[in-house]
Order: C-alpha cells, then structure tokens, then sequence
C-alpha cells in the first residue's frame, strides 16, 4: 500500500507540475488576450458609429447652409433690381461671397466624411477578421496543448509499473482514437463564417439641390449637381486607374511566382478589393445625383443595378440615403488558408509518389475564386448595353465550355454544368461575361470556363 501510494503522490505531483500549472497558465493568457481582441472589436465599432453619426450631422450642416445661402442670393439678386448705395451693395456682395466660402468648406467636409466612411468600415472588417483567426489560433494551441499533457500522463503511467496498468490500458485506448488534425478541422468547419454574398450597408450623400420640396432655381440646381457629378466621375478615373494597376500587379505576381511571395499577394488582393469597394461607392453616388438630374432635365435612365440596391428615408425632418454592396468578405483569404493548412497536412501524411490520371475527377475539385459581382457597370457604359459594338461579330462568334459546375446566386446568372458549351455574347472588366446556354441569356464567372472559337470547336 505503500508503494501503491507513493506511486500516486508522484502522479499527482506530475499531473500538478505537467498538466493542471500549465492549463492554468494557458487559459490565463488566453483570458487576456481574447479581452484585448473584444476591446479591438468594440473600439472600431465605436469608430464606425461616430462616422455614421458624424455624416449625419455634416450633412444637416451642409443643408442649412446651403438652404441660407441660396435666400442670401435671391435677396443680392432682387437688391440689384432697387436703388442701392455702392456701399451697401459692396456689403451684400461680401456677405454672398462669405456665405460661397462657408458652404464650399462644409461640401468638402461633408464629402470627405462620407468617402473617409469606407475606410473606417474596411478597418472594422479587418479587425473583426483577425479576431477571429486569433480566436481560432488561441483554440488550436488550447486542443494542442490537451493532447500533449494526455501523452504526458500515458508516458508517467507507463512507468509506474503493474500498478496503474489497468487505467493505462484505458488511457491508451482513447490516445489511439486521438486525432488533432481532424478536431481543429472540425473546429474550423463548426465556426465557419464563408459568405460569398455578404451586404455592406453604407451612407451615401444627400445634397440640399436633390431635394424637391426646397425652393433653388432650377438652372441653378442643374450646375450645382453637374459640378458635383463632375467630381465623382474625376474620382470614379482615377480609383479605376488605380484598379487597374493592382490587376496588373496581380497578373505579374502569379505569371512570375519567383519574383513575389505570398504576404505581397496578399496584400495586392486587399488593396484591389479596397479599390473596388471605393469604385462601387462612387458609382452609387455618381447615379444617385445622374438620376436627380434626369428627372430635373425630363428625361429617363436605362435601367441600373443601383436602384435595387439603394434605400431611402427620412429621420428628423432629414433625407438619408444608403446602399447595399454586395461583398465576399473574408472567404478569399480565409479558404486560402484554410486549403494551404489541409495540403500541408496531406503533404505530411503521404510518403508515396501521387500519379495524376486525367481519366478519373477527384471529389475534392479545387475551384477558381469567384471574381466578385460589381455593383455595376460605369454608368458611362449603360448606354452602350444594346449596341452593335458590344456584342461578338457574328462571323467570329465566340464560345466557350464549361470547366466547373457553378450554382447561380442571382436571377440574372446562369447555372453551369462541367462540359456545358456556352457562347459568349459580350464581356465585362469585373470578371463576369454576358452570353447565352440552351437559348437562355445571363452572367456567369470567366474563371469557370475556357474561351474557344466556333470554327475550332466545329473541328474538334
């Protein structure tokens, strides 16, 4: 009895030293950090709300303003008409040109706020996102560290003898159905968070000139939205170029996987999907004011994904608008790791050589990305949707045939089997081509299928 006692001072003296001060420890660290993440999380949130609530307020600023200021001029034009001293139309004058300073600061207060709102939500996003991973890295060390100290305590059993070796037989038997790999796997598909068509609210501009109910001279209003229009479109350009650019970049990294790595890659893919998320914006804006100057000038606008995604109301006497952009937040970086994790681990498991035999299709297809959905087109462009030059030459008609099935998200996307043939009526830069299959006409992703022309498909 002993004996059977000091054994089991001494295992619990390991179990003390080896398993429950380091539990302890871990659970500890982890405590603190997940404390740090929640502070993160509610600290951006904190920002976002501030930005929201900060447009709000510019924008009734701007209101005023603007409402001031156009009685100011009407009251400087009908003085004009009366007999006035030079001083007293000097005093006027300087009063107009006042009021003109104030309420262009307040436009680009209001105006940066509003672009300045999709940086802060992309912020937030990011956070939320390396939360998560954190959450799931704190979790995979925590299953780690568990299966460590069960091996620990099988190797101390072992060598305490006869004594324990019935609750040895038992530990062993759990130790042989272990599998971390595949409890982390488990982990990663229980708190998945892939959405391929996530919707990001945010505020778009309202301007006092939008606003039918206040009293502005029309020729008036119609410059005021043009110049704003103007400004939109200069920036609409230039986020393109920039887009452009980042494509570019892209193509080069993966053409020339030696002269990058995959931390640039990834950084690329973050910017060019920043750009687009700004480019979308833009355009809601830029359509928002183009639809107020067609109803101002009398005329109407081809039909436009925009208006679906476009909500109005009003709040304490003010008119807000917002859109909803549709997003694939994290699934792109995500499932990249997530894929890099299961190859690796494959990788570790096989010793033999893998023969590739293009007569058998594996379960496990890896499919291409899916190039994200633009909002929408450059409204410059609607107008050439219905034209002779945007659709394919009927004498070098283009087709092209299906590589991987696709399951269409949208009422306007066609659904793709593998070997479907399709033909290719036009295409757009976002990645998504317009054409027909079986005589019915919608959009579906380039990286699923592979170009090929009439003539050499007819002699395959």
């Amino acid at each position: 009895m002993r004996t059977t006692a000091e054994v089991h001072k001494k295992l619990g003296t390991a179990i003390q030293q080896e398993a429950i001060k380091p539990t302890s420890q871990v659970l500890e660290e982890h405590e603190k950090k997940k404390k740090k993440l929640d502070n993160e999380v509610e600290k951006m949130t904190s920002s976002v709300l501030n930005n929201w609530k900060q447009q709000i307020k510019v924008k009734k600023k701007l209101m005023e303003h603007t409402k001031k200021h156009e009685a100011l001029f009407h009251h400087v034009d009908n003085t004009n008409k009366q007999s006035l001293t030079e001083k007293e139309k000097q005093k006027l004058l300087n009063k107009l040109k006042k009021s003109v300073d104030t309420l262009t600061k307040t436009d680009e207060d209001y105006y940066q706020d509003n672009i300045s709102g999709q940086t802060v939500r992309l912020k937030w996003e990011n956070v939320l996102e390396n939360c998560y991973k954190s959450i799931q890295d704190l979790e995979k060390e925590r299953i780690q560290l568990l299966s460590h100290i069960l091996n620990r305590y099988n190797q101390h059993v072992l060598t305490f003898g006869q004594t324990l070796n019935t609750c040895q037989s038992q530990i062993d038997q759990a130790i042989k159905s272990i599998d971390v790999e595949k409890d982390i796997q488990t982990f990663m598909e229980e708190t998945a968070i892939y959405s391929e068509e996530n919707k990001s609210e945010f505020l778009l501009m309202d301007y006092f000139e939008e606003d039918s109910s206040v009293i502005m001279d029309k020729e008036r209003r119609i410059a005021s939205i043009n110049m704003k229009l103007e400004r939109l479109q200069g920036d609409i350009d230039k986020a393109q170029k920039d887009k452009d650019g980042l494509e570019k970049m892209l193509k080069a990294y993966v053409d020339n996987p030696a002269f990058s790595d995959v931390k640039n890659e990834e950084n690329t893919i973050i910017l060019l999907e920043e750009t687009n998320l700004k480019i979308h914006l833009l355009e809601a804006n830029h359509f928002k004011l183009l639809s107020t100057l067609a109803e101002l000038e009398g005329r109407s606008l081809s039909p436009h994904p925009c208006s679906e995604r476009i909500s109005k109301w009003k709040e304490k006497g003010s008119q807000h608008s917002s859109v909803y952009i549709s997003r694939a937040i994290n699934t792109r970086k995500l499932k990249r790791l997530e894929s890099q994790r299961i190859s690796n681990r494959s990788r570790d498991r096989m010793s033999h050589s893998v023969s590739f035999d293009d007569s058998k299709e594996s379960d496990t297809t890896d499919y291409p990305n899916k190039p994200p959905r633009g909002l929408s087109r450059r409204v410059k462009d609607l107008h050439e949707e219905n034209t002779p030059n945007n659709e394919t030459n009927e004498h070098r008609r283009i087709s092209c045939t299906v590589l991987y099935p696709y399951k269409p998200q949208r009422q306007d996307e066609l659904g793709l089997q593998k070997g479907d043939l399709l033909e290719i009526h036009h295409k757009d830069d976002d990645g998504w081509w317009y054409g027909s299959l079986n005589g019915k006409k919608g959009y579906f992703p380039s990286t699923y299928v592979q170009e090929q022309m009439a003539d050499q498909s007819s002699h395959a």
